[in-house]
């Protein structure tokens, strides 16, 4: 875990209460605002890190005008801001820079991330799978429509809003690139056990995210997560001959009710790869066991006799 800092850290108006994460380009902090109880997660994406990534880019020879981080940033935030509001999204509350580099400020999400669940149940079962599949396939549907590629799905980055894990949320757009970007397809970021086969010869697109998401179906399913694979230097996935990803693919989804789709989303041609459009459609025939459906959908019962009301009992 990571510790309390000694001191306290400000930024803006928010005050740190520990540090959740931190990475190359950033850290997420749990925060407080002013004199407020309530949490909230705010995500720093440094602005050094950023101009480095920038000048890296320049020396090796990709694209002669690269936008400059901070701008690319404050973008993208606009472009998210612009979303309609989506339950399987987490949404930015609030945005704005400070010294350190660009701050982000989003929902507290009380339920841990889908590796914590996957890590506790082992293998999910095919009602969870679907419903968590379901919710993301509708949160990457209206990225999509948005002109939005998230570039970094993997269960890490998807986040339980409530401790009963009944909605999960798309969180950490902190590699998300907007397709009207000038020059997004040139930058290939991601974690590379998810990443898709494809990127080694052409600019990402909405199917790497489909890609992504049948990885993470794979770990809901056989309960081994692909960076599982990664850390102990065994194969990634897209770095396979496409039969051997086919045969792969083949064995997991043998016989399981989501195999259709775990199919249709780890197809190593992308141009075929299954869209989050299919997967809503698909999942949405599929019946929901009755827990799950809004209670407005569940069929009226009679009310047993000692709940009826008095008038109504036969004498």
């Amino acid at each position: 875990g990571y510790a309390d800092y000694a001191e306290e850290q400000t930024f803006g108006d928010y005050t740190s209460v520990r540090v959740l994460g931190a990475g190359q380009f950033g850290e997420a902090h749990l925060v407080k605002k002013g004199k407020s109880d309530k949490l909230q997660v705010l995500k720093l994406i440094k602005a050094d890190s950023m101009e480095a990534r920038n000048t890296a880019h320049k020396e090796i020879g990709k694209p002669s005008r690269i936008i400059p981080l901070p701008l690319t940033r404050l973008l993208l935030v606009v472009a998210l801001a612009k979303i309609p509001k989506c339950d399987y999204l987490l949404e930015i509350q609030e945005f704005f820079e400070a010294q350190e580099g660009l701050c982000l400020v989003l929902n507290f999400c009380a339920g841990g991330n889908l590796a914590e669940f996957i890590a506790e149940k082992r293998v999910v079962g095919a009602d969870d799978a679907s419903r968590i599949a379901l919710q993301l396939a509708l949160g990457l549907q209206m990225l999509h429509k948005n002109n939005i590629i998230h570039r970094d799905i993997k269960p890490d980055n998807l986040l339980f809003t409530d401790e009963e894990r009944s909605t999960i949320q798309i969180g950490d757009f902190g590699l998300a690139r907007s397709t009207n970007e000038e020059g997004y397809y040139y930058q290939t970021f991601g974690f590379r056990p998810y990443l898709a086969p494809e990127l080694t010869f052409t600019k990402m697109s909405p199917a790497s995210d489909m890609w992504a998401l049948g990885l993470v179906l794979v770990g809901m399913i056989t309960g081994e997560l692909a960076e599982d694979r990664y850390k102990k230097g065994q194969w990634v996935l897209a770095a396979l001959p496409h039969n051997e990803i086919k045969e792969f693919v083949r064995e997991v989804a043998k016989a399981h009710p989501l195999g259709e789709i775990l199919v249709a989303l780890l197809n190593p041609d992308h141009k075929q790869r299954a869209t989050a459009d299919f997967v809503v459609e698909k999942l949405l025939l599929r019946p929901l066991p009755r827990r799950r459906l809004p209670h407005r959908l569940l069929p009226r019962r009679p009310l047993p006799r000692r709940l009826l009301p008095h008038r109504l009992l036969l004498r």
